[in-house]
């Protein structure tokens, strides 16, 4: 690999441990993947920062980095912690080391803390990046234009205090054309639709699908981005190209020779007969206005009189607008107690003790009952 004399000296410990271990990370796994040199990032987001999921080692991962005197070298975000963040135990007490030192490393735990990175920091068009999120690398790729792979938490984290990636994958050009066409054969009318096309699209083992635009154009930006997540969820992917939202010019003449993949209402069925009497909303973090469009339809629809909760999961930039506490107040005048939990991942709290829920994410209904053992419905708004 071509590495800048700059970099060979980082490399070599010239500038400190922290940003040599940082860097050789970012080599090793660059030159595994055949990667020709490096390339500079504007932004990183950094998972794995559950406690539930990495444990007291990931805890001393990270403050060992911290120690060495790490610092991240561009503009940097974090994923959700557990629900342990706010508890007064030893689990809520090592969730808060992490963020602590998430925070000594020069990294925005303030206003992320969120799988929605992009809401925080708008990508642009053709940037590189480096994100460990799998529904935030689909959306930047997919919807933004950006670049980034779909990276582990440390090698993100790495990639923050190098502030390089190595250039590979879909960082390049070549690497970002359609593999199959994705057609489906029944229109999807709400955002729990759209998430269970994404389960569906995924579990076919898609690449870099192009997704038949006459299907989703119709769709508000909310259904699209649940459907990215959970195409994400189900596979490895971590771009799709639509038409009508992704900003990119398709070449028509070469769509023949793409893999045909049809998606059939067959494939799509999920019945919605039980409701849990909580509704999880914002998986993968939403916006408040498009919070508030999903209480609207719980609002409207006959599960209401099934409900006692609502909780919406968010990053800790979130804000109750005046539309969204419209919706908070007619819940609420319909006896259904709203939560709002900012900095928090449902998915990552096992020691939330939570049993049930319902939801119409698809990221979250795959998710949910894997990683946390509890029974998940889905729900269809």
């Amino acid at each position: 690999m071509y590495l800048t004399k700059w970099e060979e000296k980082a490399l070599n410990g010239e500038f400190g441990e922290a940003l040599a271990k940082a860097m050789k990370i970012i080599v090793s796994v660059g030159e595994a993947l055949d990667a020709e040199r490096l390339v500079e990032i504007s932004h990183a987001h950094v998972s794995g920062i559950s406690i539930d999921n990495i444990g007291l080692h990931g805890v001393e991962v990270l403050e060992n980095f911290a120690k060495m005197g790490a610092h991240v070298r561009v503009y940097t975000t974090a994923n959700p912690c557990s629900a342990a963040l706010y508890m007064d135990n030893d689990v809520g007490m090592a969730q808060r080391r992490i963020v602590e030192a998430l925070r000594s490393m020069g990294i925005d735990v303030e206003n992320s803390l969120t799988c929605a990175p992009y809401l925080v920091r708008k990508p642009s068009y053709g940037e590189h990046l480096a994100w460990a999120e799998s529904s935030a690398v689909i959306i930047a790729n997919s919807l933004y234009g950006a670049k980034t792979n779909r990276e582990g938490g440390i090698v993100a984290l790495a990639a923050a205090i190098a502030g390089r990636t190595y250039e590979a994958g879909l960082h390049l050009d070549e690497e970002r054309r359609p593999h199959e066409l994705v057609r489906v054969k029944q229109e999807i009318k709400s955002v729990f639709e759209a998430s269970i096309l994404g389960l569906a699209i995924g579990a076919k083992g898609v690449t870099l699908p192009l997704i038949d635009a006459n299907v989703v154009c119709r769709l508000r930006i909310t259904a699209i981005k649940n459907m990215l997540a959970s195409i994400a969820s189900t596979s490895s992917c971590g771009m799709a190209i639509i038409k009508g939202f992704s900003p990119y010019k398709i070449d028509e003449t070469s769509i023949h020779e793409l893999e045909r993949i049809d998606v059939d209402s067959y494939e799509l069925r999920m019945v919605c007969e039980d409701v849990c009497n909580t509704i999880l909303v914002g998986c993968p973090h939403l916006p408040e206005d498009e919070v508030a469009e999903l209480l609207l339809e719980i609002v409207a629809s006959p599960i209401a009189k099934h409900v006692d909760k609502v909780v919406v999961t968010c990053g800790n930039r979130f804000r109750v607008s005046q539309n969204l506490q419209h919706a908070i107040d007619k819940l609420r005048r319909l006896g259904i107690e709203v939560d709002i939990i900012r900095g928090v991942c449902l998915v990552v709290s096992k020691s939330s003790g939570i049993r049930c829920v319902s939801t119409p994410h698809g990221k979250a209904l795959y998710y949910i009952p894997k990683l946390l053992r509890a029974c998940v419905y889905p729900v269809n708004i």
